[in-house]
């Protein structure tokens, strides 16, 4: 409840425990907060207007990990019809957006991935005639001005053979065998394969925090984190930077999932680009082809999980994953 001015009168332990308010603090410590001001902004239309407002979504993306709420708002009048305040619900709508959002990512990337598949499709039977027209000629045969070019045929054609690969490898369904995974195992194993990488570079990879269990495919999960893993060294890499490179785990028991992040010291990846990192085809890397991360993406959501960008600690990029933990 606010009174006229927007001053909080009341607020229950549910929405103490929401806006992550302690029990104990009093009101006016944090009224008007900006983290909360995009909820205070509805408050202020309902009390400017003296009309109620019903039903509208409002996301507080600085409170907790980005905050989804639905909000009612309904203006408080004495007998004699004298605003005095307003009273506002508000329920944590996180979950449910969350829902939504995996849902449309798995309706978008399997059209995606039968479009792929059918380019992909297309485009190895021209290349395999190509490369086997490439075979068939026999360099030995050839003047010398002309061999190198017969070289580089096939090897442009093995090139996009591979491209063309992970195309079918993007676009294939997502079929799994589901059983209980041990993430630190799996985090441990990714680590391994890209540990001497690290090392040759001067740098280190580390696995640390608490790592819980989840339901889904072993192999997969191994792929998801191997590629972070790699991305990371080889940005690293490309900034010529030893790599330092942290797994680091926790486990929310209150909302029953698992936080892995991948993060490294390399030269991060800009506010304007996180948004698009994980759309098939976008890369930064010369001979990328920017399906890496789309494959990351597409594993998680289908683990019924979420994948996410940020900052590192050290300042490079963070490559946050969370999945539902096994019960």
């Amino acid at each position: 409840m606010v009174g006229l001015n927007g001053e909080v009168r009341i607020l229950n332990p549910a929405g103490r425990r929401m806006l992550e308010v302690l029990d104990a603090a009093p009101l006016a410590a944090y009224q008007r907060s900006p983290r909360e001001g995009p909820l205070f902004e509805v408050i202020d239309e309902c009390l400017r207007g003296g009309a109620a407002i019903v039903r509208r979504e409002v996301r507080l993306p600085e409170v907790g990990r980005g905050l989804y709420v639905g909000v009612t708002v309904s203006p408080l009048f004495d007998g004699e019809g004298q605003l005095h305040g307003a009273i506002c619900l508000f329920s944590d709508l996180t979950s449910v957006k969350d829902l939504e959002e995996q849902l449309r990512l798995k309706n978008s990337l399997a059209t995606l991935g039968e479009l792929t598949a059918g380019i992909a499709h297309e485009f190895r039977n021209g290349l395999a005639t190509i490369a086997g027209y490439g075979k068939l000629l026999d360099p030995a045969a050839l003047p010398d001005a002309y061999r190198p070019y017969v070289e580089g045929i096939r090897t442009e054609a093995e090139s996009l053979g591979l491209v063309v690969t992970n195309f079918l490898s993007f676009a294939r369904p997502a079929e799994f065998t589901r059983s209980r995974v041990e993430l630190r195992a799996v985090c441990e194993r990714a680590a391994e394969e890209v540990r001497v990488e690290a090392r040759a570079l001067g740098g280190s990879v580390e696995v640390v925090g608490e790592f819980g269990a989840v339901l889904g495919d072993e192999v997969l999960l191994r792929q998801v984190f191997s590629n972070l893993l790699r991305n990371a060294v080889e940005a690293c890499a490309g900034a010529a930077v030893s790599p330092s490179i942290v797994i680091s785990s926790e486990i929310d028991g209150e909302l029953g999932v698992s936080r892995i992040a991948v993060n490294d010291n390399g030269p991060g990846i800009e506010p304007s680009a996180r948004e698009r990192v994980f759309r098939p085809f976008f890369t930064s890397k010369r001979n990328g082809t920017g399906l890496g991360l789309a494959l990351v993406q597409k594993i998680v959501v289908f683990h019924n999980g979420r994948v996410s960008v940020g900052a590192s600690p050290a300042g490079g990029a963070s490559l946050q994953v969370t999945m539902p933990t096994a019960g």
